[in-house]
């Protein structure tokens, strides 16, 4: 397996001191269906893709990793 490597994302909101609450403007809030704002976000690597397009999911088939 080839490794990637990644930049570091550029941080574009305002800085905020530690212990100081950060509020978004509500045009730049990512809300859930419960319009509950989203403050992290969770990202997981894995071979296996939920989407079943053409990309990942060919019609010959795919040999996943173990």
């Amino acid at each position: 397996m080839e490794k990637i490597g990644l930049p570091m994302p550029v941080l574009r909101t305002p800085t905020v001191d530690p212990g100081e609450e950060f509020t978004a403007h509500s045009e730049d809030a990512l809300l859930d269906t419960f319009d509950r704002r989203a403050r992290d976000l969770r990202i997981s690597l894995t071979d296996f893709c939920n989407l079943r397009c053409t990309y990942c999911m060919p019609e010959e088939g795919v040999e996943f990793m173990s």
